[in-house]
């Protein structure tokens, strides 16, 4: 575990400085762009380092004890840096907009709409090659951690948890990607919430998504 270290340990130490910083959530945009510079010369630190843009689709729903509330459609966009440290292990880091939420199949419908600056940090463990032009098909495990950017849940035109909706979300992230070639990649991934996004209650946020990103 140490070899990996040196490697990770800037990374994780720029992302708590600005994540975790009280305050963080008074000037996000001055924050995501320190952390956008960061990952510019991160991308010339290594030779296996690569730094592109990323754009998300897919299903998120809301869960509350053992009931979900009901799908609705997700997306994110952003940046990613891929940097591999070993031929069989890389690190991802990625800084994305993400739009997710639920909406419940009652009349009339309850509906779940919150926003993120979020971030992924995730380990990719390489499962083969593929083609001609060296593909990779990789598995991919981490965490996120979301800053609420907006929230809102409503009934018709009745907001609910009006003054009760928490700052950020965090949770485990598992999924792979396959790299077409050094420009290309898709990829899907689950996330799983473990923080409530509301002072009271239980719900947490869930999601399902296919990506394609383009690298520099």
């Amino acid at each position: 575990m140490t070899f990996f270290l040196p490697f990770i340990q800037p990374h994780v130490i720029l992302v708590e400085s600005l994540v975790l910083n009280p305050n963080f959530k008074v000037m996000p945009m001055k924050k995501i762009l320190y952390l956008l510079i960061f990952l510019l010369g991160s991308s010339a630190s290594y030779g296996q380092s690569q730094i592109g843009m990323k754009i998300a689709g897919g299903i998120s729903n809301i869960r509350a004890k053992d009931e979900s509330v009901g799908p609705k459609f997700c997306y994110q966009i952003g940046v990613v840096l891929t940097d591999y440290f070993h031929k069989e292990f890389g690190f991802q880091l990625e800084v994305l907009y993400a739009v997710k939420g639920a909406e419940s199949i009652d009349e009339p419908p309850v509906v779940f709409d919150f926003s993120y600056i979020e971030i992924p940090v995730l380990m990719k463990f390489k499962l083969t090659e593929i083609g001609q032009h060296k593909g990779r098909m990789n598995l991919n495990i981490g965490m996120y951690y979301g800053l609420k950017q907006t929230g809102e849940i409503k009934i018709q035109d009745r907001e609910l948890y009006a003054n009760g909706k928490e700052d950020s979300d965090y949770g485990l992230i598992i999924g792979g990607d396959l790299f077409l070639d050094k420009i290309v990649s898709l990829d899907g991934r689950l996330s799983y919430g473990f923080s409530k996004i509301t002072k009271s209650g239980s719900y947490r946020n869930l999601g399902l998504v296919a990506g394609f990103s383009l690298y520099f």
